[in-house]
This record gives C-alpha cells, structure tokens and sequence, in this order.
C-alpha cells in the first residue's frame, strides 16, 4: 500500500466545492479506505493505536479555543460572506484536527517496518519520475511553445485544481497555457514550486549528502543520478516563473553546502560563483532572461500585498495572542489591520476588496488563527522531535545496525523539510493538502521506529 500514497496524494482536485475543504478531494477517501483494509486483513491493527492522553488534552483545549473565538469574531465582523460561517466554521475545525490525527495513524499503520518505509521513499522518487514524463516535461514545453498544448490542457481539465474567482487564469484551458508557467496539478506555480520543495527536494538532498541510493539500500561512491534529478528540478522551478521557486532553488543549495564535507563545499562555492556570473551575464545581455527575471521576481505587483497581509495577520495575533482570531475567520482582521500604503494596487481594489483578503503567510495565518495556545506546543513538539532527530544521527552513526545509513539519511530529509518548509511558511501555499501531512508524519514515524531501534526510547 505505501507505493501508492504519494500518487494518490497529488490529486487534489475538488471533486465538490460544496464539501469542507479537508473532504473536498479524492486523496482523504482513498486512505480512509486503505486503512480500513489494513485494519480489517491484519489482526490488531485498530487496537495497536494509542491516543496520547497529552496529546488529546491539548487538541481539546484548541478546539475549544477555536468554537469561542469563532462565535466571536462571526460576531465582530462586517464581511460574513467572507468566512468559514458559523455553522460551517466548528465543523471545519473538527475536520482540520481531526485529519491530523487520521493521517499520523494511517501514517503508523502502513509504514510498519524498515521495509515499507523504504518502498514509500522510493515511491517518492518514481512518482517524481513519472509526473515528470508525463506532466512536468510537456509543460516545460508548452511555457516556450505549443506544442504540447493539447496534451497539457487535457492533463490540466482531468486533474489540475483551480482557484475558484480566478478564470483568467486557465481560459486557454489550463494554468500552463494561459500563463507559461508551471504548475504541475497545483492550482498555480508557487504552490507548486512549495510543493516540489517540501515533498521531493529533501529526499534527493539526503541522498546526495550521505551518497546513499534508495535503490540499493546502501551507500554509494556516485550519486549522479540524484544530482541530475536536482538539476532538473532546478530547472522545472526557474520554468515555474515565481519567486518561490527561485527561493526553493537559494535554499537547497544553501542546505546542500553547509552540509557538505570541506572538500565538497569549495567545489560548490566555485560552482555557485560561476553559476552568479553566468546568471548575472544572462540577465544583462539575453532579453528572454532580463525579461523574465524582472518580471517575475524584481517587479512583482503581489509584493505590496503579500508584505501588508503579512503585517495585517501578525498585527491580528498580537491583538489576540492567547486563542488567535479562530481559523477562516482573518479577512476581517486582515483589512482591519493592512497598512494603507500596501491597499494602493488593482489587485486589491478589484479582487480582495470582492472576495475577500487571503492570508498570504502561513506563518502569519497560523499564528493568528490558533494563537498562542496552538503556536506553544506546536513548537515544544517539534523542538522534542529534532532533539530526537539528533539523538538518532548521533547513535546511528556508531551502530552496527544494517539500516543505520538509512535513519540517517531520513533524518538529514527531515531536517532539510523543516528548514524549507520554515522559510516558504513565510508566503502563502496550499499547506492544507494531504501530501504535506502525509511526508511529516512519516518522518514522525520513522523517527519513532529508529529510536525503538537504536534503543533510544525512554
């Protein structure tokens, strides 16, 4: 079953704009299918799962948090269209908790041991290959030709999410075609470029570093194929034409020479200081690139809006630091808080002003949605788990355990998500998709197989 989890999980596709959005898309019913079959062919499945009695007591007080403040800002707010409602609202609370603690169990259930763990990394890498050939490469095309049109507007009316008010962005019938940028299956090209980030780049970053191949479950001299896989990537995300590409790209080469031996990083710090001038004479004398390098990274018209929504969701969680102002109710605040000097653009006045102001930072939004008593132990938990991480790498390393080169490359993936995903929280992405629940709670998984294995548990 772990074979199939990320493939499913890139069908994101409204299949019912009527339904909450955690039940809107194919991936949620296909799990809870599969693990329903887990739970019913092997015996103690079900009664293996352990609910954390801490863990409950503070997802309780969350929910809690969230019902009052939803009841009050329903109440404060003169855009009602604009939120969650208040019928609606509760139920997408408990929807929103709920699927966290669904996709950690199911994460428990499939990934049962080392070998599991190993056919869902390299699912990974396969899917990556196959979305590639049969999604990513024809639109690469289609961004400088069109060629490949047809075949991208099919894949795109089959499977691509739209943003729903945004028709100019697919009315030559598909986000490719109509804008030149890539998008995979996502809804536009930043949050497709976070997705690419956040799912796949880590792995393939692990690998390089420990030269170690998921193939053959084992450390190897070269790893070329994975440095051509990150190349590649590279080169979708430029074709992408979003500053978040471009800052996946800054990221992983950082994550990929701080953690490179000596001899390595001089090798990179040349190959990046020629890579600059190369950059920089591309941009000063071929117009295509002057062109797209201005347009798309320094003269972006979203960039006043990104900053005031970005200071309008922390001014909000500074009014309300303890419950936040309760999640899919921050239009309100957003307006109430923007700054002035960042409303002045058409995108405001002819958008946001109709439909509402999005929460265009996910840091911001999360902040100002669950407050301090969601943010605090987020962060106490995640401290925990890379304390763990680095109890595991440091023991991993003097084992004499088989599987100890793959923990530790696991780990290294798990740190590589968090620092990518710390830095692209700072914009807006689609983080309520199952793949991003789905990649974390496996590295939770595992972190929790490998310290039972390496005798780290208390």
């Amino acid at each position: 079953m772990e074979w199939f989890i990320i493939p499913i999980s890139l069908f994101t596709k409204n299949i019912n704009y009527t339904l909450p959005s955690v039940l809107a898309t194919l991936p949620i019913y296909v799990f809870a299918v599969m693990m329903l079959y887990r739970c019913v062919t092997v015996r103690g499945t079900f009664s293996a799962i352990m609910v954390n009695r801490k863990v409950l007591t503070i997802t309780l007080i969350n929910i809690l948090a969230q019902l009052v403040m939803i009841i009050y800002s329903y109440n404060v707010t003169n855009q009602p269209e604009n939120t969650s409602g208040l019928s609606t609202g509760p139920v997408n609370v408990f929807l929103f908790f709920g699927n966290i603690f669904f996709v950690y169990y199911f994460m428990s259930v499939i990934i049962k041991d080392d070998a599991s763990a190993l056919n869902f990394t390299k699912s990974i890498l396969i899917t990556l290959f196959v979305f590639s050939v049969l999604v990513l490469i024809p639109q690469a095309i289609a961004t400088v030709s069109r060629k490949t049109d047809m075949w991208v507007n099919l894949m795109g009316r089959l499977f691509e999410v739209e943003h729903t008010n945004r028709g100019d962005f697919y009315w030559v019938g598909s986000y490719t075609t109509t804008m030149r940028r890539i998008n995979g299956f996502s809804s536009e090209a930043a949050y497709f470029s976070a997705q690419i980030g956040i799912v796949f780049i880590p792995f393939i970053l692990a690998a390089i570093k420990n030269h170690f191949d998921y193939f053959k479950n084992a450390r190897v001299r070269y790893v070329w194929k994975y440095l051509g896989l990150l190349l590649f990537l590279f080169l979708i995300l430029l074709l992408a034409k979003t500053s978040t590409g471009i800052l996946v790209i800054i990221i992983a080469l950082l994550c990929l020479f701080v953690s490179a031996p000596k001899e390595y990083r001089r090798i990179y710090f040349v190959i990046g200081i020629v890579g600059l001038v190369l950059l920089a004479g591309l941009y000063q004398f071929v117009p295509y690139v002057h062109a797209l390098l201005t347009k798309y990274l320094f003269a972006k018209q979203g960039t006043g809006n990104r900053v005031g929504g970005t200071i309008g969701l922390f001014k909000t969680f500074l009014h309300y630091p303890l419950f936040g102002a309760g999640q899919g109710y921050l239009s309100y605040y957003i307006f109430k808080f923007v700054p002035h000097a960042t409303t002045l653009n058409g995108e405001f006045h002819f958008n946001f002003l109709k439909t509402g102001y999005p929460a265009l930072s996910i840091w911001g939004m999360i902040f100002a949605s669950f407050g301090l008593t969601g943010v605090v132990p987020l962060f106490i938990y995640l401290y925990n788990k890379i304390k763990l991480a680095w109890r595991i790498k440091k023991q991993a390393i003097t084992s004499q355990l088989s599987n100890a080169i793959f923990y530790n490359t696991i780990v290294d993936s798990f740190y590589f998500t968090l620092v990518l995903f710390s830095v692209i929280a700072f914009f807006t992405f689609s983080w309520g998709d199952e793949i991003y629940l789905i990649i974390f709670f496996f590295y939770i998984v595992m972190l929790k197989r490998a310290s039972k294995e390496l005798n780290l548990e208390r």
